[in-house]
């Protein structure tokens, strides 16, 4: 355990300035601002897998904001998944990148992981929690350290990460505001709607309920600006060399 205890050291350093009661945002810079050496860049989302039964919570949910005339991600088709790190890497290392993530899969054992309460934010956000485990963060923390060299280093800094010094400081070095001890685990229902449009929903006080679960595999895919998956690239099974 020593090598993971170090590899993970920065996480823990930015761990000890954390604000927990800072709002997740997904990224928005555009990809093609990358560097001319680095070549054109894109989004790569490594993420968690969801159960059958937690995806059918979030299909759930979705029917339920179509009611009032909200489209989710998943109803546009793009899968319900727990983020562990994303930000922008040069298109040219995708195949690296995949790899990379099948090493780390077979190193980690399926683990459970609950799936929560509602939570807005602001600018027309709104999250299903996922309860934060030690071996959800763990993995999270493990996965930024091992891909964050290959990113795109000349990512640019979004502006709402300049008003947090703690964030800034994550983001620059692993182009990520939501990793370490800023990472809150969460599944998107709405990214950017109109913030009366949700809170419409709210007041009708949709049911909280828990879904519980094994995390079995995790996955790569690329991203949107808003930090929804587009193209399932690769999934692999944890645990399985």
């Amino acid at each position: 355990m020593r090598p993971l205890l170090l590899a993970l050291a920065p996480l823990a350093l930015l761990a000890s300035c954390a604000k927990t009661n800072d709002p997740v945002t997904s990224p928005s810079p555009d990809p093609s601002t990358s560097a001319p050496d680095e070549g054109p860049s894109e989004y790569l989302d490594v993420y968690a897998v969801l159960t059958p039964e937690q995806d059918a919570r979030v299909a759930e949910l979705s029917e339920a904001l179509g009611k009032v005339g909200l489209t989710t991600p998943h109803k546009r088709g793009y899968p319900a998944h727990c983020t562990l790190y994303l930000t922008m890497y040069p298109k040219a290392i995708e195949a690296q990148v995949v790899e990379e993530v099948s090493r780390i899969a077979g190193e980690h054992e399926p683990f459970a992981i609950t799936l929560g309460d509602l939570r807005p934010t602001a600018a027309g956000w709104l999250f299903v929690n996922i309860d934060t485990s030690a071996s959800l963060r763990t993995l999270s923390d493990l996965v930024a350290e091992r891909l964050h060299a290959r990113r795109t280093q000349s990512q640019p800094l979004p502006e709402w990460v300049v008003k947090s010094p703690e964030k800034k400081a994550s983001f620059l070095r692993y182009g990520s505001p939501n990793v370490g001890a800023f990472f809150e685990p969460h599944v998107t229902l709405l990214a950017g709607e109109k913030q009366e449009e949700v809170e419409r929903f709210l007041a009708m006080k949709p049911e909280n309920r828990a879904v519980r679960g094994n995390v079995v595999a995790i996955a790569v895919g690329e991203a949107d600006k808003l930090g929804q998956v587009t193209r399932v690239i690769a999934r692999y099974d944890l645990g399985k060399r």
